[in-house]
């Protein structure tokens, strides 16, 4: 099988597809819904200049939000101890993490929908702050530090699979293009690793409880040389295996394509196709 993404420059790029069945359903489906906004992204995003402005912003927003649901108050007492601010943001997100679970134990109310999209947005604000901060990290090999695409479709939270064990047999630690993508309201170890932050927390995993419709379009990280370096395998609670730090693979692209990382930078993709 073969997937066609269409950029909106023009550009054509073929994704030779994974021969799996499963795999096969899954990007007739992504194929079948029109495609939602493309998201550059970056695990090294951090900058050399911190925005003040714009972190306190985001940062007031995301305390709006904790007041809303009666949260612990937090707050940031030098704003050039950039470590200490990395240690809340990381302490935040897991608030994040454990408030929605409490919602999702009992649906029954009305609000059910928005809480989850909230605390969601709470969890969002978390990461944009952090991608500000210019220190407080890990930090990643070189071949790690590249941006990718985080391709959803529209009302991407209607599409998802369950998770299976036969979904979990794909995952693998081999090097692909397109990868599934992550939709889990946590961190995977590899931003787990890059924010210093725990790894024993629950939510610390690949994947969460579906299989979201939704790639990672991302042909120059080369993630085995983070897997592999010896200060990540230090930092990893488990023994690594393709099933707690691997990807499920979606496929290669097939097609020549010049100078990928402009096209990444400067083209976003607007429709899939499939034969």
């Amino acid at each position: 099988m073969e997937m066609k993404l269409y950029l909106d420059t023009g550009q054509e790029i073929d994704i030779a597809v994974v021969d799996n069945p499963l795999v096969h359903k899954w990007v007739e489906h992504f194929c079948s819904v029109p495609v939602g906004e493309t998201e550059i992204s970056r695990l090294d995003n951090r900058s050399n200049f911190f925005d003040k402005q714009q972190f306190t912003n985001l940062f007031e927003e995301l305390l709006q939000g904790v007041e809303h649901y009666k949260g612990p108050q937090f707050s940031i007492v030098d704003y050039e101890d950039y470590t200490a601010i990395q240690e809340l943001m990381n302490t935040m997100h897991h608030w994040c993490v454990d408030l929605v679970k409490s919602k999702h134990m009992n649906q029954n109310y009305s609000d059910y929908a928005f809480d989850v999209g909230y605390i969601g947005r709470l969890n969002s604000l978390c990461h944009q702050c952090e991608t500000l901060l210019p220190a407080g990290t890990n930090p990643l090999p070189e071949s790690c530090r590249y941006i990718y695409w985080d391709q959803p479709l529209q009302n991407d939270r209607q599409h998802r699979l369950p998770l299976t064990d036969e979904w979990l047999d794909l995952m693998t630690l081999d090097k692909y293009d397109v990868y599934v993508a992550k939709r889990i309201l946590g961190k995977d170890y590899r931003e787990a690793y890059r924010d210093n932050d725990n790894p024993l927390y629950e939510e610390m995993q690949p994947l969460g409880d579906t299989i979201p419709v939704a790639f990672e379009f991302d042909p120059l990280n080369n993630w085995p040389d983070l897997y592999n370096s010896p200060e990540f395998l230090k930092y990893l609670p488990v023994e690594p295996t393709r099933h707690n730090i691997g990807r499920i693979p979606v496929g290669n692209i097939s097609n020549s394509v010049d100078n990928i990382e402009y096209v990444l930078y400067n083209s976003h993709i607007v429709k899939a196709s499939c034969e």
